[in-house]
């Protein structure tokens, strides 16, 4: 298995759908419509010979759903015969992401907080992590039920990190409390970083730094030497942070959605 195969595999773990379905190697990802993560059709494993069946498949199932089709195009020549019959078709190119990773450097050094900062390690999602994550994200509400079943499918073992900031901190006139939170999801020697969220008042502060390191040191503590993670590759700032702390791309990716929609 190739390694953007074995990437996107852990992914599905790491970001359950509510529902997937396996199809000779396509996987058909199913959440009532949250996040194209998870509701996109990716053949990582199919052979793509008849790229027109699996479009069709890939229509049936979505608008049996009530769902509009989306599928996650990979940026490697298997993908190319898909992409380019999608593109034919008129189905929209939108949101390209890099898939980047990092070595992790040996377990037992702690990420550094200000006096001011604390940080919040669990190994699991809690509902306290949640409701956290639903304020710093700023979720909108009709969101929240969903995000919340998805989160609370994600199996052990997982770094939740949260970041708080005492009564004393200086550097916003919004009240004390949950500045920052993500989680990191281990699968086998990996750990894959997700939902890595700073609360507006509170960015460009270094609290995304500081949770980034915090879920990469604890994953080395278990015994993982590398880690992954996927940003929109327009989101500058994410990215030079990734960067800077020795990400590197491995592959990009981008979805189709059915023309007109």
């Amino acid at each position: 298995m190739q390694e953007y195969q074995q990437l996107e595999i852990m992914s599905f773990k790491a970001w359950p759908a509510l529902n997937e379905t396996e199809r000779g190697g396509c996987f058909f990802r199913l959440s009532e419509g949250y996040t194209k993560r998870a509701n996109s059709a990716n053949p990582v494993l199919h052979d793509m010979k008849n790229p027109g069946l699996l479009i069709d498949s890939c229509i049936s199932v979505y608008r049996n759903a009530g769902l509009t089709p989306v599928f996650k195009i990979i940026d490697t020549e298997k993908y190319t015969k898909l992409d380019a019959r999608l593109e034919a078709l008129g189905w929209s190119k939108i949101d390209p992401t890099a898939v980047m990773t990092a070595e992790l450097e040996p377990a037992g050094q702690a990420a550094a907080a200000e006096e001011d900062v604390n940080i919040i390690v669990e190994d699991r999602i809690t509902s306290g992590w949640i409701e956290n994550y639903y304020r710093v994200s700023g979720i909108k509400p009709e969101h929240k039920d969903i995000a919340g079943k998805m989160l609370r499918e994600i199996d052990a073992p997982v770094i939740a990190v949260s970041v708080s900031l005492s009564a004393a901190d200086g550097r916003t006139a919004e009240p004390a409390g949950i500045a920052a939170c993500g989680y990191g999801h281990i699968s086998g020697d990996a750990v894959g970083l997700f939902d890595i969220t700073v609360a507006p008042a509170y960015r460009n502060k270094g609290l995304g730094r500081l949770l980034v390191r915090s879920i990469m040191n604890k994953a080395a503590d278990a015994g993982c030497s590398r880690a992954y993670l996927q940003v929109v590759e327009e989101n500058a700032p994410a990215v030079n942070l990734y960067r800077s702390e020795g990400f590197s791309e491995v592959y990009g990716y981008w979805y189709r959605i059915e023309a007109g929609k």
